[in-house]
């Protein structure tokens, strides 16, 4: 079991766990998981590093908010079509 989540600045990783100050994503296997997120997130200019969709656009924190909840929703729906 794996768990992706962000901090602020809306980069995404992928662990065993959710650290401290961290905002949950989603959760599931570890290779299914990694898959969503890739497939769904923004890419950085280096390739490897992924962003929440939308997050650098918000202009406050409650569309920073959404943006996280909606790439969220998207990931899980994703992995239960997996499933």
């Amino acid at each position: 079991m794996a768990v992706a989540y962000c901090f602020t600045n809306g980069v995404v990783r992928i662990n065993e766990t959710c650290p401290d100050g961290a905002l949950p994503i989603a959760s599931g296997d570890a290779c299914q998981l990694q898959r969503a997120v890739r497939d769904l997130a923004v890419h950085a200019w280096d390739g490897v590093i992924m962003l929440v969709p939308n997050l650098a656009l918000a202009q406050d924190d409650s569309a920073k908010v959404a943006a996280v909840l909606d790439f969220s929703r998207r990931v899980e729906q994703s992995l239960r079509r997996e499933q």
